[in-house]
């Protein structure tokens, strides 16, 4: 009987032990996080700028622009850089068939471009070395649609196409995978 005893206390000894590594990691994890509230019931600037840049829409996660601090006061127009799913993308590109200002980049390599990619897109590969020159050559003001093979290219074109100054970019999140997942159509 002593034996059991013994078990059973050692049992309770490390759940309450466990249980109390638990709570201190969680008062010290929600002490840092605490923000006041406006009374006013308004979001701070800060909670506005997180909740903006997480802000989903749909199948569509909007990340929203951030004013540039040195124009603050003036009418600036704003970037609109957004990753998007394959259905959204293509549906995008569809209402955007027929419109002259709205650009489909591939950003994979020439050998990865042939083998299959999107109808009516522009090959700028992402290794060449003149890559953010020929970029930064194209007209900001103008509408893109980039995508490679896995979204990590993109993405990071995308985060260049900011640094750029371009108006509205939207990457196609998972790459050329998710969209022959969807069973989306390729032209060779």
């Amino acid at each position: 009987m002593k034996k059991v005893i013994k078990k059973n206390y050692k049992w309770v000894f490390i759940f309450v032990l466990i249980t109390g590594i638990l709570l201190l990691y969680g008062c010290i994890k929600s002490s840092g996080d605490t923000k006041q509230q406006p009374q006013s019931g308004r979001k701070t600037r800060q909670e506005v700028k997180s909740t903006e840049q997480d802000t989903t829409i749909g199948t569509l996660k909007a990340g929203k622009p951030e004013k540039n601090k040195s124009t603050a006061g003036r009418n600036v127009q704003k970037q609109e850089l957004t990753t998007i799913d394959a259905e959204t993308a293509f549906k995008l590109i569809k209402s955007n068939k027929n419109n002259s200002n709205f650009i489909i980049l591939d950003v994979r390599t020439p050998d990865e471009y042939a083998e299959g990619h999107i109808e009516n897109s522009r090959l700028i590969d992402f290794y060449s070395r003149d890559f953010k020159n020929r970029l930064g050559k194209l007209d900001k003001n103008k509408e893109y649609f980039i995508y490679c093979r896995s979204g990590s290219r993109s993405g990071r074109t995308l985060q260049i196409m900011k640094k750029l100054k371009f108006k509205r970019v939207y990457n196609l999140g998972g790459g050329i995978i998710s969209w022959q997942s969807a069973r989306l159509p390729l032209v060779k």
